[in-house]
């Protein structure tokens, strides 16, 4: 008996503490810019890939990247090993390289096809 007064109370305040107030509605998280958020991809793989650490052997797949981006990045990344082998290689080089890859990308028209297949 006394363990059922107990589970009856445990209800009670179950169903007392759930009959608050509505939480508020959380505000929708802005939007990052699309140019930004590739250059923030470009620029972390370009590091990874130029930091001399072991190829972990990643597809653009693996990175989260589309192709144009694979493709732009192995780019960047040439000239920057090229840039670095002279002792030219400015910190905000890639940077500016990603950026620059970045607008072209996101100029490029979008496909409307059905896609696969």
């Amino acid at each position: 008996m006394l363990k059922r007064a107990a589970l009856a109370l445990a209800f009670v305040g179950l169903l007392v503490g759930c009959g608050g107030e509505p939480a508020s509605t959380p505000s929708p998280t802005p939007s990052k810019d699309p140019v930004a958020s590739c250059a923030e991809q470009l620029d972390y793989w370009a590091a990874e890939m130029l930091s001399g650490k072991p190829d972990k052997g990643y597809d653009y797949q693996h990175m989260g990247l589309s192709m144009d981006k694979y493709l732009e990045l192995r780019t960047i990344v040439k000239q920057a090993k090229a840039l670095k082998a002279k002792n030219q290689l400015s910190p905000t080089w890639v940077h500016d390289q990603s950026m620059a890859a970045c607008k072209r990308i996101v100029a490029k028209p979008k496909p409307t096809g059905g896609g696969w297949p």
